[in-house]
C-alpha cells in the first residue's frame, strides 16, 4: 500500500483496528489532501463507522481532533509523532473508553459546561455529520488541538515524551512557529492535573525555543490570548428592528428585544415587548436589559459579550458608547458599555427570512473562509479600504471579491448614515450581498490611516480570530488608557456575523421573561 497518501478502503475497520491500524497508517503518511475538515472527516470516518462503532459520537471527537491537528501542519507525520501516545495508550477497547472519559473531563475544563451541552443538543438533533460545521464554528482549532494532549497530561512521562518530539520537530524548516504555537496550546490547556514539574519543563522549553527562533513576542501574545479561550462565554443579545410601517408609520421608531444566551440551547428572554420606541429610548431600555443580565449572571458578568443586532439605518449609532449602570455598595455610577464588555454589532437584515433564503449561502461561505483561516498563523485576507475606494459600487464590489479567500472588510473611515432613498448605494449593501461576515470601521475620521491599517492586520491574524471580540475590546481599552484623543482605534467598531448563531425565536418561552431586579443600593 502506498503510504504517502492514506487510502481508507485498504484499512479494515473494526473495534481493535480503529486505533491499532488507523493511527499507524496515519503515522506513515507524509501528506494528506488539502480538503476541508468536513471532507477529511467523511474520508477517514465513513458513515457506516459512525453508527456501528461510535454510538455516542464521543470517540469521534478524538479522531476528528487528531485529523484537524494534522491538517494544520504541512508535514503530517511530524505532528503525529507528538501525539503518538494516543495509540500507545489505547491497546484495547477498554483503554479507548478510559481515554474517552478523560477527554470528556478535559473538554469540560477547556470549553465549559454550557457550550458542551449545546453541542450535545446539536448532535442529538442531527447527528455528527450535521454538527460538524456547528462545532467548527463553536470551537477554534487551537483548543481542539490540545483536547487530546490535555486529557493525558497526568500520565507518567507524557510531557517528557512530547518535549522530546517537539525538539525534533522544531528543527524542521518552516515548522517553527507552528510547533511553538502547539506547545503554547498544550501548556495553557493542560489544567490542574498536570504535575508542576512537568509544566515547568514545558515552560522552560517554550521560553528557550522561542528565544532561539526570535519568536518571543509571538508566543507571549499567543499565551495571553489562550488564557481567555477557556473562559465560558455568555451573550447579551439585543435585537433592534424597525416597527411595522402599517401600524407605526414613523420610520424613526424601533422595537427592542433581548435575551441572555448562556450557550446551553435555552436562552433566557429579558425583553419580548415589541412596542415602538424612539431612538433616544433605545439606550435606556438596553440598560434595563443589562441590569437583568447582572441579576442573572452575578460574578460571571466578566465573561459577558454584548451583541447588538442593528438595522442598516442604525449602523452609524455608537452603541458601544451607550451607558449602563454599575452599582456598588458604596456608590452608583455609569460606564460606557464598550469600556465594560466586548461589544459586537450584528446585522438585523440577516435575521429576516427573505434575506436568509436569497443571500445566506454566500454569507455561510464567507464564514467558512474565516473558520479555515483560524487554523493558520498568517494574516487573514480581506479588503482594507480608504474613502476613495467607497465611492464606486462596481469597484468596491470587485475589491471584496478579488481574492477567493477574502472574508473581511476593514474601513479606515466612519460608516456613513444609511440613505433614505433606496436607489442610493451604500457600502453595507455590497457587504451583505457578498456575504462578508467581518467588518471593522472607526467612529471618527482617523488622523493616521496607516496606523489604523496596522491595527487591522494585527487583529485579523489566524489564531486571534477565535477571540476577535475580546481583541477589539482590548484595543479599545488600550486607546482609552493612552489619553490620546486622536488614537485611531479609540472608537473602533466590529461587525462579526456568525450564521451558525442566529438570534432566538421571539415567540418561544415568552413566559420565561425575566422581570426587572430591585433597585441597587446606593
Amino acid at each position: 500500500m502506498d503510504m504517502s497518501v492514506l487510502n481508507i478502503d485498504e484499512l479494515n475497520f473494526d473495534k481493535d483496528a480503529l486505533f491499532n491500524e488507523l493511527l499507524p497508517a496515519l503515522l506513515k503518511c507524509n501528506t494528506i489532501r488539502n480538503n476541508s475538515n468536513r471532507e477529511l472527516v467523511k474520508e477517514l470516518l465513513p458513515d457506516e463507522l459512525y453508527g456501528k462503532f461510535l454510538p455516542n459520537g464521543t470517540i469521534e471527537i478524538q479522531v476528528w481532533s487528531l485529523i484537524e491537528v494534522c491538517n494544520n501542519y504541512s508535514k503530517l507525520s511530524y505532528l503525529l509523532k507528538c501525539i503518538g501516545m494516543v495509540e500507545s495508550h489505547t491497546k484495547s477497547w477498554l483503554e479507548v473508553e478510559r481515554v474517552v472519559k478523560k477527554l470528556q473531563l478535559t473538554a469540560l475544563r477547556i470549553f465549559g459546561k454550557t457550550e458542551l451541552e449545546e453541542l450535545k443538543l446539536v448532535i442529538k438533533k442531527g447527528g455528527w455529520a450535521q454538527a460538524e460545521l456547528e462545532i467548527a464554528a463553536r470551537l477554534s482549532l487551537p483548543p481542539r488541538t490540545s483536547l487530546i494532549l490535555a486529557g493525558t497530561t497526568d500520565e507518567e512521562g507524557i510531557l517528557e515524551e512530547i518535549l522530546r518530539n517537539l525538539n525534533d520537530i522544531a528543527q524542521q524548516a518552516g515548522e517553527v512557529l507552528a510547533v511553538l504555537s502547539f506547545a503554547a496550546h498544550l501548556l495553557e490547556n493542560s489544567g490542574q492535573q498536570a504535575e508542576t514539574r512537568q509544566k515547568a519543563g514545558l515552560i522552560a522549553w517554550l521560553e528557550k525555543a522561542s528565544a532561539q527562533h526570535n519568536q518571543q513576542e509571538e508566543v507571549k501574545e499567543l499565551r495571553k490570548d489562550l488564557r481567555q479561550v477557556a473562559l465560558p462565554q455568555y451573550y447579551l443579545l439585543i435585537k433592534i428592528k424597525p416597527c411595522d410601517s402599517n401600524k407605526y408609520p414613523d420610520p424613526d421608531q424601533f422595537s427592542l428585544i433581548a435575551w441572555l444566551d448562556r450557550c446551553d440551547g435555552n436562552p433566557t428572554p429579558l425583553r419580548l415587548d415589541d412596542s415602538p420606541l424612539a431612538i433616544k429610548q433605545l439606550e435606556e431600555i438596553s440598560n434595563e436589559c443589562y441590569q437583568k443580565c447582572r441579576q442573572q449572571l452575578g460574578i460571571n458578568m466578566d465573561n459577558l459579550i454584548v451583541e447588538v443586532f442593528l438595522p442598516c439605518n442604525l449602523l452609524d449609532r455608537p452603541v458601544e458608547t451607550w451607558e449602563v449602570d454599575i452599582a456598588y455598595k458604596f456608590k452608583k455610577q455609569t460606564m460606557k458599555l464598550g469600556q465594560k464588555h466586548p461589544v459586537v454589532v450584528r446585522a438585523y437584515e440577516r435575521t429576516v427570512k427573505d434575506f436568509e433564503d436569497e443571500l445566506k449561502p454566500s454569507w455561510q461561505k464567507g464564514w467558512q473562509k474565516l473558520e479555515a483561516c483560524r487554523c493558520k498563523t498568517q494574516p487573514a485576507k480581506g479588503f482594507i479600504c480608504d474613502s476613495i475606494h467607497c465611492q464606486d459600487e462596481e469597484s468596491f464590489s470587485a475589491n471584496l471579491r478579488v481574492d477567493n479567500e477574502s472574508f473581511y472588510l476593514g474601513m479606515t473611515l466612519p460608516l456613513l448614515p444609511y440613505p433614505k432613498d433606496e436607489n442610493v448605494w451604500h457600502v453595507i449593501d455590497t457587504v451583505y450581498l457578498e456575504g462578508t461576515p467581518v467588518v471593522l470601521w472607526v467612529r471618527e475620521p482617523a488622523g493616521d490611516v496607516d496606523e489604523v491599517k496596522k491595527h487591522y492586520h494585527k487583529l485579523l491574524k489566524g489564531e486571534k480570530l477565535a477571540q476577535l471580540p475580546r481583541q477589539v475590546y482590548n484595543l479599545r481599552l488600550e486607546a482609552a488608557a493612552s489619553l490620546n484623543l486622536q488614537h485611531p482605534c479609540r472608537q473602533i467598531v466590529l461587525l462579526l456575523d456568525d450564521p451558525t448563531r442566529p438570534p432566538p425565536d421571539e415567540e418561544a418561552n415568552k413566559d420565561r421573561a425575566v422581570s426587572m431586579p430591585p433597585p441597587a443600593n446606593n
